[in-house]
C-alpha cells in the first residue's frame, strides 16, 4: 500500500467518490496544516527527505518541496531545507517558509530543480499564513492572502532588544514589504506606553479585505503590561488607522489559543477547559472541553432561520455548537452536537466538510478515507454495525516490482 501520498479522485453528487488514481507515489510530509496545496496545474507538497547519514538514520531535520502536475507527470524540486523548526506557505506564484526566526521566498520558475531561497527578513518572532480553501485572486480578501504577516524585533545599537517589534505584511514572493505597525505607529513623538510590542496571533478574511488578531503589551522600566487583545481591519492598501483597529478583550493576561471570527464579531477563546465567545469586551461561555476549531458554517438551526456553527474536534471527535444567529448576535440556544462520536485520526489530515459531507481518516483503520453526510448525524449510533458511511479504499501499490537478485 502507498500511505501518505497524494490521491486525485471524483466526489459524486451523493457523496461518494469514485474514479480514485494516485497521483504522487511518496509520503508527503505533515508537519504542517498546509500539507499540499493546488494552484492550476500544479500540486504543490513537501515531503521528509531520503537521505540517510552513515548509521542509516534519515535525517528528519531535511524536507523537500516539490511540485507535480494534477495528471501525475513532471515533478520538479522546488527546494530543499534544512531545518527543525519550519513553517510554510505555498501560493499561487511562490514558496514562503519560516526557517528559526528568517522568512525565506523561492518564486517558481517554468523548470526547477532545488532552487536557492531568497532571504526576506530575519529576526522574526511570529508568523501568520493565512490560507484559503478556494483562491480567487480577483476578489480583494483573497488577494491580501498572499501576503504572510509576522512581526520581528528591532534591535538597539548595542543588539538588544527594543521594548516594542513592529509588524509587517510582504508578498509570498518577498514584494511588496510593508510596515503596518511600529514605534510611531500611535504618535510621532511616542511615549512608553504608546510603544507596543504585538503579540500576533491569527486572522479573519473579511468580504473586503482581512483582519489579524493580535496582543498589545507596553513596557515601562522592567514591568510589561498587557493591554488586550485587538483586531485590526486592513484592505488592500494595508495602512494602519486607529480608526481600524478595535479593542476585542481589555485583559491583563494573554491567551495563547484564538480563533478569530470576523472584525465585528469577535473571536474564540478556547483555552483550557472552557469555550468563550468574546465581542466588544464581553465574554459569553458557550461549552467546556478542550477543542481544536476547524471552522465555521452558516445552516439551519433547529429553531428554524439560520444561524453559525462551529465545528471542531474533541478529543477523536468530531462536533458542531450553535454560536451566533443570523444577525451575528452570539446565542446559547442549543446545546453541543456530536457528530461523529470517536477515531477522527490527525496524524496526516484533519477533517474536511464540502457542503454536507465530511470526509476524514479513521484511526480504526488508517487505509481508507470515511465519507460522512453531517447533515444526517442523529441517524447514526456508534454502537449500531449498520453504517451509512462509505470507504475510499486504499490504493495498491501497483509498480512494477523489480525481481530481488
Amino acid at each position: 500500500m502507498i500511505k501518505g501520498g497524494i490521491a486525485r479522485a471524483k466526489v459524486n453528487a451523493d457523496g461518494s467518490v469514485s474514479e480514485a488514481q494516485l497521483i504522487v507515489p511518496k509520503q508527503i510530509s505533515s508537519q504542517n496544516a498546509a500539507s499540499f496545496s493546488i494552484f492550476g496545474e500544479w500540486i504543490y507538497y513537501v515531503s521528509s527527505t531520503t537521505k540517510t547519514d552513515n548509521k542509516g538514520t534519515l535525517n528528519s531535520d531535511q524536507y523537500m518541496f516539490y511540485r507535480t502536475k494534477i495528471d501525475g507527470t513532471g515533478t520538479q524540486l522546488i527546494t530543499v531545507v534544512n531545518g527543525s523548526s519550519i513553517s510554510y506557505k505555498f501560493t499561487s506564484d511562490a514558496l514562503i517558509f519560516l526557517n528559526s526566526d528568517t522568512l525565506y521566498t523561492v518564486n517558481y520558475k517554468n523548470k526547477m530543480n532545488d532552487e536557492k531561497a531568497q532571504k526576506v527578513h530575519e529576526n522574526v518572532t511570529k508568523a501568520v499564513f493565512p490560507k484559503t480553501e478556494t483562491y480567487n485572486p480577483n476578489e480583494e480578501g483573497y488577494k491580501l492572502t498572499d501576503y504572510v504577516y509576522f512581526t520581528a524585533s528591532v534591535k538597539d545599537q548595542d543588539g538588544n532588544n527594543e521594548n516594542f517589534n513592529e509588524l509587517y505584511a510582504v508578498k509570498s514572493n518577498g514584494k511588496d514589504k510593508k510596515l503596518i505597525i511600529g514605534k510611531t505607529s500611535y504618535s510621532e513623538s511616542p511615549t512608553a506606553k504608546q510603544m507596543y510590542s504585538i503579540g500576533l496571533k491569527s486572522y479573519a478574511i473579511e468580504d473586503n479585505g482581512i483582519s489579524l488578531f493580535y496582543s498589545k503589551t507596553y513596557k515601562v522600566g522592567d514591568t510589561s503590561t498587557i493591554e488586550g487583545i485587538y483586531a485590526l481591519k486592513l484592505d488592500s492598501t494595508l495602512a494602519f488607522s486607529t480608526a481600524n483597529e478595535k479593542a476585542v478583550l481589555a485583559t491583563s493576561s494573554d491567551y495563547t489559543n484564538v480563533f478569530p471570527i470576523s472584525y465585528e464579531a469577535g473571536l474564540i477563546i478556547y483555552d483550557n477547559t472552557e469555550i468563550l465567545l468574546v465581542k466588544d469586551n464581553v465574554k459569553t461561555k458557550v461549552a467546556t472541553g478542550t477543542i481544536t476549531p476547524l471552522f465555521i458554517k452558516s445552516e439551519s438551526k433547529n429553531a428554524g432561520n439560520n444561524g453559525y456553527y462551529l465545528y471542531y474536534l474533541k478529543e477523536s471527535s468530531l462536533a458542531k455548537l450553535l454560536i451566533m444567529n443570523e444577525d451575528k448576535s452570539f446565542t446559547t440556544e442549543e446545546n453541543e452536537k456530536l457528530l461523529i462520536s470517536k477515531n477522527i485520526s490527525t496524524s496526516f489530515t484533519s477533517v474536511e466538510v464540502i457542503g454536507n459531507t465530511a470526509f476524514y481518516m479513521s484511526s480504526a483503520d488508517e487505509t481508507y478515507m470515511h465519507i460522512f453526510d453531517i447533515s444526517k448525524y442523529k441517524e447514526y449510533d456508534e454502537n449500531s454495525t449498520i453504517q451509512t458511511i462509505d470507504l475510499l479504499i486504499g490504493l495498491k501499490d501497483t509498480r512494477e516490482k523489480k525481481a530481488d537478485s
